[in-house]
């Protein structure tokens, strides 16, 4: 209810509860006429402060019990506003790149926890995958190295505050010249796709999305 429909309502009231007082007594008593006694006045004031008094005194009530639950209400919202802003999660993408190696990380650098609710992983063609898989299928050699990539479980993921996940690792022998030529193709391939992510905080509210494309450079 607005604040000015509240105060009009018991305006209203206020006005009611006067006009039925004193045309109660005016029905009952005005055949006599307006008396000259102060003695009459002085009960006829008795009376209209004897039944308005009690009525203007639960309006009171009501008003500060209507405006102490608002106010607690303004300060609850307030609050928890205030609790929502201070558990907000920040991500970012993190690369690092060494000798026969890449990484590709995504960082909390929020306060909150980090609802991680979709991985899209997009080619230059259209081709949409939900993580770095397609690798390796694409690359099933017999030479020797680590591969290492993340993909949602349970359709989501969370990150505490300063928490990192590793999108994808490879790593190699960089000395080995099969092996650079393959790190060469994953790299210009892994250059070719856009990296997506949405997440949201722990109240479920989707606070964006952080979209990058890596630059690698070739061996």
């Amino acid at each position: 209810m607005k604040n000015t429909t509240l105060i009009r309502i018991l305006w209203i009231t206020c006005l009611l509860a006067l006009i039925l007082i004193v045309g109660s007594y005016s029905l009952n008593f005005g055949k006599y006429g307006i008396s000259e006694s102060t003695e009459n006045w002085g009960q006829f004031g008795d009376y209209i402060g004897g039944l308005l008094n009690p009525i203007i005194s639960i309006i009171n009530l009501a008003i500060l019990t209507y405006l102490s639950i608002k106010l607690v209400k303004i300060e609850n919202n307030r609050n928890e506003w205030t609790l929502k802003e201070l558990a907000r999660p920040y991500g970012e993408f993190i690369f690092n790149r060494e000798p026969g190696q890449l990484e590709i990380l995504v960082k909390n650098f929020g306060l909150g926890p980090m609802i991680i609710t979709n991985i899209e992983i997009t080619n230059s063609d259209n081709t949409n995958h939900d993580s770095f898989e397609f690798l390796s299928t694409e690359f099933n050699d017999k030479l020797s190295f680590t591969f290492r990539r993340f993909g949602l479980s349970q359709n989501h993921a969370a990150l505490s505050k300063g928490e990192k996940i590793v999108l994808l690792r490879i790593k190699g022998d960089a000395k080995n010249a099969n092996y650079k030529e393959m790190f060469n193709r994953i790299i210009e391939i892994v250059n070719s796709n856009s990296i997506n992510i949405k997440y949201s905080d722990m109240y479920e509210r989707e606070i964006g999305a952080i979209s990058e494309v890596s630059r690698f450079k070739l061996e």
